[in-house]
Order: C-alpha cells, then structure tokens, then sequence
C-alpha cells in the first residue's frame, strides 16, 4: 500500500515537503479542486485519480490529441498519456468521485513550471453515468480518499 505521499507523487507530481503531515498535504489538494462541482461542498470524503496529462506548447501536439481523446470519451486511450517534466507546462486531468452525489467530475488544469505560480483550473465537467463503469475501470484502485 502506497503512502499519501507516495500517491500525491503519482496523481500531481508532487511530494510534500519533509514534516509536512498527510492531513496537511490532503488539505492542500482538496482547496485546490474545491468546492465539489457536483455537489458543491467540500471535498472531505471525496476521492481523487489522475487520468492524464500532456506537455503544453508549439513543439508538442500531445496535447491537442489529448483533447481530442477527451472530448471524445476515449477514456482508456487518454489514460495512456503520462507526460511529466517539472521544467514544461502541461495540461494535467483528474477525475473527482463525489461521494454524496454519485457522480464523477472530470478536471482539467493547466499546471506551470514558475514555482510560486497557481495551478489554474481551466475547466470542470460532471460525466454522464454512462462513462462511469468505463473510467472506473481504467482508474482502478488509483483513487485517493481526500
């Protein structure tokens, strides 16, 4: 079993810093997704999962293809796209599993390099039930309870 901060290195390409406890860095994601955009409240209770995400710029058409693969629902092909380097801009897409609701929220930020700059939530859109059984089965066991 991997530990939150093993799994927030996987979902965000982020490690919290050494004495940074696990409800702090938990606390961190949840007021950067907040509020649900399905039901609203907080995030407490929610769960998280990274789908995809894809370098930024002229030199790279991953990321128009990624669109692409998402506008289309092509969940299990979009899930094949992992880019990361902590030097490019990418275009980073989690899903939000809102509890309450029963639904899942597809997320799509644009994450900078600049250390000090907010990642900028571009988008968010609640997913119809029938891409549910799909995404669930190419997460998997990825979620993390925030």
């Amino acid at each position: 079993m991997l530990s939150v901060s093993d799994r927030l290195l996987q979902l965000f390409a982020w490690r919290p810093r050494r004495g940074t406890s696990a409800d702090r860095a938990l606390a961190v994601i949840r007021d950067r997704f907040s509020p649900c955009p399905a039901c609203g409240g907080s995030l407490q209770g929610h769960a998280i999962a990274k789908l995809a995400s894809a370098f930024v710029g002229d030199d790279s058409p991953r990321d128009q293809e990624l669109r692409s693969l998402i506008s289309n629902h092509e969940w299990e092909r979009a899930s094949e796209y992992q880019d990361w380097n902590s030097e490019r801009t990418m275009r980073e897409y989690h899903l939000i599993r809102c509890a309450p609701k029963w639904q899942i929220v597809l997320t799509r930020t644009l994450s900078t390099p600049e250390m000090w700059a907010e990642h900028r939530l571009e988008t968010t859109e609640v997913l119809h039930d029938l891409d549910h059984q799909t995404i669930l089965g190419v997460i998997g066991d990825r979620w993390l309870t925030l």
